[in-house]
C-alpha cells in the first residue's frame, strides 16, 4: 500500500536565503579572521582577552550598526507599501461607490416614459444604435440627440459622470485597479445591459458632437477612438 505524500516543508525564498546568508557570513568572518590570524588557543593573559574584545568591539560596532539601518530601511520600506495599499483601496471603494449610485440613478432615469408610454431606455435603443460611423454623425441624429437631451438630460449628465471615474481607475496599470476596472465594466452591463451602453455611448457622442472625446467602453463605433 502505498504511503501518502508527507507534505514538503515550505522554503524561504531566494531572496531571503541569499539575505541570511549574506548577514551571517559578515557576523561570521570577524571570527574566522582573527582565529586564523591568532589560532583557537585560549589565552590566560587578561591583557589579550581586553584586546580581543577592542578589536571584535570595533569590528561589529559597524557591522551591527548598518544591519540596524537595513531593518529600519526594510521596515520603512515595508509601511510605505502597506499606506499606498491602503490610499489605493480607499479611492477604489470611493470610485466604486460613486459609479454604484449614478448607476442606480440611471436606471431610475431611463425608466421614465414619454407622454407616448415609451421609456427613455427604448428610445435610446430605437434610435441610437446606428449601422455605421457615417450613420451615427447624420445631421439628423445629431439633431435628434440634443432635442432628446433637452427634454431628458440626466441620462447625459449621469453617464458622463461615470466615465471620468472609470479613467482614474484605469490610469494605474496595475493590480487592484486594473481588477476593479474589469468588475465596474462588469457591473455597468448587469445594471444597464451591454445594448444600452452601446446605445448611451453613442448618444453622448451625438449631443457633444463629438467635442467631449470619452473613453467609451460600449459602442464600437466608438470605442476605438483616441
Amino acid at each position: 500500500m502505498e504511503q501518502p505524500d508527507r507534505p514538503k516543508p515550505n522554503k524561504l525564498p531566494a531572496r531571503t536565503r541569499i539575505i541570511l546568508g549574506t548577514v551571517i557570513a559578515l557576523l561570521l568572518a570577524p571570527i574566522l579572521v582573527y582565529v586564523w590570524t591568532f589560532g583557537t588557543s585560549i589565552s590566560s593573559n587578561h591583557s589579550r582577552w581586553g584586546e580581543m574584545g577592542s578589536a571584535m568591539s570595533g569590528i561589529y560596532s559597524p557591522i551591527l550598526a548598518l544591519l540596524a539601518l537595513l531593518v529600519v530601511y526594510g521596515q520603512v520600506k515595508s509601511q510605505n507599501r502597506f499606506n499606498e495599499h491602503e490610499i489605493d483601496q480607499r479611492l477604489i471603494e470611493q470610485g466604486r461607490s460613486d459609479i454604484q449610485y449614478y448607476l442606480e440613478q440611471l436606471d431610475r432615469v431611463l425608466q421614465l416614459r414619454d407622454p407616448n408610454g415609451t421609456t427613455i431606455r427604448e428610445m435610446l435603443h430605437q434610435h441610437f444604435q446606428p449601422p455605421s460611423k457615417a450613420h451615427l454623425e447624420a445631421q439628423a441624429l445629431m439633431q435628434l440627440g440634443q432635442s432628446l437631451n433637452r427634454q431628458y438630460p440626466q441620462p447625459i449628465a449621469l453617464w458622463g459622470a461615470i466615465y471620468p471615474i472609470l479613467a482614474g481607475l484605469q490610469a494605474a496599470n496595475r493590480y487592484p485597479y486594473t481588477h476593479n476596472v474589469t468588475n465596474t465594466l462588469q457591473k455597468i452591463v448587469a445594471m444597464t445591459t451591454f445594448e444600452t451602453g452601446v446605445a448611451l455611448d453613442n448618444f453622448h457622442h451625438c449631443v457633444t458632437e463629438g467635442r467631449v472625446r470619452l473613453p467609451y467602453q460600449f459602442s464600437p463605433l466608438l470605442s476605438e477612438e483616441p
